[in-house]
Order: C-alpha cells, then structure tokens, then sequence
C-alpha cells in the first residue's frame, strides 16, 4: 500500500464504486475491498472462517481497522469485476492487419 502525506489531492481508482465511511471505533472490512484509509486507523490482519475457505476459496482473510478515521473501500472483487466483463471483450485474436489496411483505406 502506497502512503501519502502532505496537502493537495490525491486520485485512486477502484473496481467498482468507491464508499467512504466514517470509522470511529472499530470496522471489519474484506481485504479485498480495501481501497484507502486514513492515518488514524490501525489495520490488522485477521483470519476469518476456516483452513478449508481459505485455501480453496481465496477468502478468510479479513482487516479490522480500529482507531478514528476514514476508511474507503470499492463495492467489487477483482475476479467478480473481470468476470462482469468477461461478456463485453471482443472475441477472437483481435483484428488482422487486413482489417486495419481497409479501416484507413489502403
């Protein structure tokens, strides 16, 4: 995780929306959600089920933030966002530089 410090903006980009929440003790929160935080709030890592969804499902890994601070997380997984795409991508192996040459006219 990148840390920033200092006055201006700072951009980030997620998969999915980007919530923000207002954490004034304690919040459990999806490692894969995680998009930012800030400085006040303190992450630790936690297991969260058992051995057998950790290893076969890629879960059970979970952050507890506590402290006081903003906490932004996305509304998507990685592998749920690519397979919401996986319908839209263009098939095939692309386009042939036939294709190319009539696009511009040659």
């Amino acid at each position: 995780m990148t840390q920033c410090e200092g006055k201006g903006s700072v951009f980030f980009s997620s998969y999915g929306g980007i919530l923000e929440i207002d954490v004034k003790d304690e919040y459990l929160v999806d490692n894969d959600h995680i998009v930012a935080y800030t400085g006040g709030l303190q992450q630790n890592l936690e297991k969260f089920g058992g051995y057998k969804s950790l290893l076969f499902s890629g879960e059970g890994l979970v952050s507890r933030f506590t402290g006081e601070g903003k906490l932004w997380i996305q509304t998507r997984k990685i592998p749920k966002f690519t397979s919401w795409l996986r319908p839209y991508r263009r098939q095939g192996k692309g386009i042939s530089i036939n294709q190319v040459k009539s696009m511009i006219g040659k």
